[in-house]
């Protein structure tokens, strides 16, 4: 019977922890492999439960196991992952706590009596653990996840830290109480200060994830107005020199008619080839039917030119694509400015790859040839700031994609950096930016 009981009380733990951790994260699988690896995970809590190891190393064993399975579900580095999953025991150990306590006022028995009475003690932590899972429940649906959590590490260590030591003396106060034959009120009360301190803790998170948010929203408009102008400029150019080759175009007909009414096919023939190696620079390279994106990747197709760079693209149709034209600007010059950067830190074979596909889904990859870079957790690790290594332009990348709900992964192999995105074509999403 016992053993049944810590079963159904593992599973119920690990499901608040799930709630409790979805609040916060955004999921990292779709609903029915998320509804699998739940289902898993539950039975094998409930056959571990059965192998009789003693109560400290489950304890220790069962933390782990844990949080292994909520980094199978949710995105977030490592250091946040632990934060959430040790607040989410405080949280649901105090609960117990309190409504035995809460029993034992109402009965007027001691807590080691409340313990002691099996009947007692099984009903009421598996009715707080039912209603705990509850307000787990509801507060998941209160709170969104940030899809672009991107705190300060030493924040998330120190509150890890902070609710370590919580945990720790949580237990501590509730053995010592044991010890003495009775868990008093100053005990609770303690017990509920440090909860309270892991309550405004989650609160001061929030906020640093809303402050953080709204800074990254800032950055993109700025860079938005930023890619405008340039093309604003580069459209200008565009429109002058299809000017004067309107202006001229008069004359050189004139100049080829004259020519052929001589019977001078020869020269004729001549000045027509001279003609179309002059324009060459200005023939599209691109025809994918999307007005937005051939503009784009025209001229970041002439940019990369300019600086000895080959580029060879592989696009479909792509007028099926209805993303906002703000976020495809902003995303497709990110993704090919930070390639012709990297291919001009190095000084041979300079080479890009871009890829774009409509299908089901918007398959976009960006290959180029590149110095070296290490790469952990989708993000450019090196001594400077990711921005300055790789582009200014990569948080603003990984921003726009999770917005869309897009699964991207980036790689470095053999002198090559990839970034590859598949973005849903279902909805019609509005603008990132506004």
């Amino acid at each position: 019977m016992e053993y049944v009981v810590s079963a159904v009380w593992g599973v119920l733990d690990l499901i608040f922890i799930i709630y409790f951790c979805g609040a916060h994260l955004s999921s990292r699988q779709g609903n029915t492999n998320f509804v699998i690896l739940t289902a898993c995970f539950s039975l094998i809590c409930c056959i571990y439960s059965f192998l009789g190891i003693p109560d400290p190393i489950k304890s220790f064993l069962s933390f782990f196991f844990v949080l292994f399975f909520v980094f199978l579900l949710y995105k977030a580095p490592w250091f946040q992952l632990i934060l959430l999953v040790i607040l989410g025991y405080v949280l649901a150990s105090v609960f117990v706590f309190i409504c035995g306590y809460a029993v034992c006022i109402v009965t007027g028995i001691s807590y080691s009596d409340f313990i002691w009475r099996k009947v007692l003690y099984i009903v009421t932590v598996s009715i707080s653990k039912l209603v705990s899972l509850l307000f787990a429940w509801i507060y998941k649906q209160i709170k969104k996840p940030k899809v672009f959590p991107s705190i300060q590490r030493k924040w998330l260590l120190l509150s890890s830290l902070f609710s370590i030591i919580s945990l720790v003396v949580i237990y501590a106060v509730v053995f010592i109480s044991k010890s003495s034959s009775d868990l008093t009120f100053q005990a609770i009360a303690f017990i509920a200060l440090i909860v309270l301190g892991d309550i405004a803790m989650l609160y001061l998170i929030s906020v640093m994830e809303k402050n953080t948010l709204e800074a990254q929203k800032l950055s993109l408009l700025h860079q938005q107005m930023d890619i405008q102008a340039k093309s604003i400029q580069a459209l200008e150019a565009s429109y002058k020199t299809q000017r004067q080759l309107t202006h001229d175009f008069k004359n050189q007909l004139q100049t080829i008619s004259a020519l052929l009414s001589s019977d001078q096919h020869a020269e004729a023939a001549k000045y027509v080839s001279q003609l179309q190696r002059s324009h060459n620079g200005c023939v599209f390279a691109v025809h994918s039917h999307h007005a937005i994106i051939d503009a784009v990747l025209n001229m970041k197709y002439h940019a990369a030119e300019e600086n000895q760079i080959e580029v060879q693209f592989h696009i479909n149709d792509l007028s099926a694509v209805t993303i906002d034209a703000d976020t495809l600007v902003v995303l497709l010059s990110n993704l090919l400015d930070n390639a012709t950067e990297a291919c001009c830190r190095i000084s041979n074979h300079r080479m890009i790859r871009c890829d774009i596909l409509a299908g089901e889904q918007l398959y976009l990859a960006v290959h180029n040839t590149a110095p070296p870079v290490v790469i952990q957790n989708n993000l450019i690790t090196t001594t400077k700031e990711p921005r300055q290594e790789h582009g200014f332009g990569l948080l603003q990348i990984q921003y726009l994609l999770d917005q869309l709900q897009a699964e991207y992964f980036m790689d470095y192999q053999d002198g090559w950096f990839s970034f590859v995105a598949e973005i849903p074509m279902a909805e019609n999403p509005k603008s990132m930016l506004s």
